[in-house]
């Protein structure tokens, strides 16, 4: 296994089930090579003065049944922390001021985040004509469906809280298989989302640990023991017969397997596979990353005039706003933050403003602090700050990425015993490389036999 974010050490730690469970057991050596010194990838909780922050994902939705088996598996059900209930309420940065938005139809009928055509226009959703074929961007889909102004006002600035990205720059059957899915089954989004909530079926709630998100890296890290090696960076990757041999710093000498698992970045698994299969590493350098900086912002309660009772907002573009959005962490999750203060986590870049990772640590936080005063009232000066850059935070999934995967598994198939995984290719969530590791997982095992 190459790669120690979420994707390979979940992978790992399925594959080690796997042989556990096998009648009779299968003995089988799984080595997991990760080249930062610390396993987790994009998972990470800083702490620093009684504060957390979390500079990757933070947290995930307890609805999907996978993240919920494998915490079980590693023994941190008990540890499971929902977020508070009363941060259900979400904002919209929207002429200069903060608009709660509507949860339900009734209160989307009173708001005023829309005007009263753009409402109209919304609701007659199901009205509109089904697309049978073609592959649309979600700008182009949500135009289409909800209007021109719901797609610009509430898509946009949604789809830059998920991907980070332009909504007219990411396709929408490789971003939100489920909405496509909606419309040819039920016809409409509205219809579709009336018959799930008939059906029980929810988003689910966002979930994390008391100690962050890096608690699940820690127990995956724990189960897999000595067979997780972080400080080895893997420098080449070639077929030599049958088996795969894997070079890099920080290895007496090369390695050999029979099943060798990728589970980098795609543009890091280009640059490892380019000897091997140039064209398969050339589909891998397409996909496109988003840049992002994420800011922890530690206050006083006191310092903070605006009611906090809720999960933060999102920036619709155009609207004077330099900053992607706001989650209130400690709202979430109480012990982010030290008694008497709040956590908030601002989000600055992505693929709408890439060139924010070129501003000086001064200059994004003098941008951040100026943003907040303008939604939140806030004028004093952060007791602390915690700043992190990510240079490829977030995969794109641009128009053509499903023809691109179809064609990356034809080239896989050409190297049996070659397998890719991570959220560059079917998902950006952890809910999402969690299910995928275990679809991996049970791949691997069945190609050993």
């Amino acid at each position: 296994m190459v790669g120690g974010g979420i994707s390979g050490l979940a992978t790992a730690v399925q594959i080690q089930e796997l042989s556990r469970e096998a009648s009779p057991p299968v003995d089988l050596d799984i080595q997991v090579l990760e080249a930062e010194s610390v396993p987790g990838g994009k998972i990470r909780t800083r702490k620093e003065s009684g504060c957390a922050v979390e500079i990757g994902p933070n947290g995930f939705l307890d609805s999907e049944p996978k993240t919920l088996e494998l915490a079980a598996k590693l023994g941190l059900t008990e540890r499971l922390c929902p977020a508070a209930s009363e941060a259900k309420s979400r904002y919209l940065f929207l002429r200069e001021t903060l608009k709660l938005l509507p949860l339900s139809p009734p209160a989307f009928l009173r708001s005023n985040v829309l005007s009263l055509r753009g409402r109209l226009r919304s609701l007659m959703e199901p009205l509109v004509r089904v697309r049978k074929g073609g592959e649309e961007s979600i700008a182009d889909f949500a135009r289409r469906r909800l209007g021109k102004e719901a797609a610009k006002t509430l898509v946009q600035p949604f789809v830059q809280g998920v991907f980070g990205g332009d909504y007219e720059k990411l396709s929408l059957p490789s971003c939100f298989p489920r909405l496509r899915e909606m419309e040819l089954e039920h016809g409409s989004l509205i219809r579709g989302l009336i018959r799930a909530k008939k059906a029980g079926r929810s988003e689910g709630r966002l979930t994390s640990f008391p100690g962050g998100m890096e608690e699940l890296i820690k127990g995956l890290s724990q189960r897999l023991g000595d067979r997780l090696r972080c400080g080895v960076s893997v420098e080449s990757i070639t077929r030599d017969g049958a088996s795969y041999r894997v070079a890099g710093l920080g290895l007496d000498a090369p390695l050999a397997a029979d099943a060798l698992v990728v589970a980098t970045e795609s543009f890091v698994a280009s640059r490892l596979l380019t000897g091997m299969d140039p064209t398969l590493a050339t589909e891998l350098a397409g996909i496109e990353y988003a840049p992002m900086v994420v800011m922890g912002l530690c206050y006083p309660v006191s310092s903070v005039p605006f009611d906090l009772s809720g999960f933060g907002f999102l920036a619709a573009r155009g609207q004077g706003m330099g900053i992607l959005g706001c989650v209130w962490e400690s709202s979430l999750f109480p012990d982010r933050a030290p008694r008497g203060h709040v956590m908030l986590r601002v989000m600055i870049g992505g693929g709408v403003e890439p060139e924010a990772l070129d501003r000086s640590d001064e200059e994004l936080i003098e941008l951040a602090r100026k943003d907040l005063q303008q939604a939140l009232s806030i004028t004093e000066k952060p007791e602390s700050i915690l700043l992190h850059r990510w240079k490829h935070a977030i995969p794109q999934y641009t128009p053509g990425h499903g023809d691109r995967l179809q064609r990356i598994d034809e080239r896989l198939a050409l190297q049996p015993g070659l397998f890719l995984t991570g959220n560059s290719y079917r998902g950006v969530a952890v809910n999402q490389c969690v299910a995928e590791a275990d679809r991996m997982a049970r791949e691997v095992f069945r190609s050993l036999d």
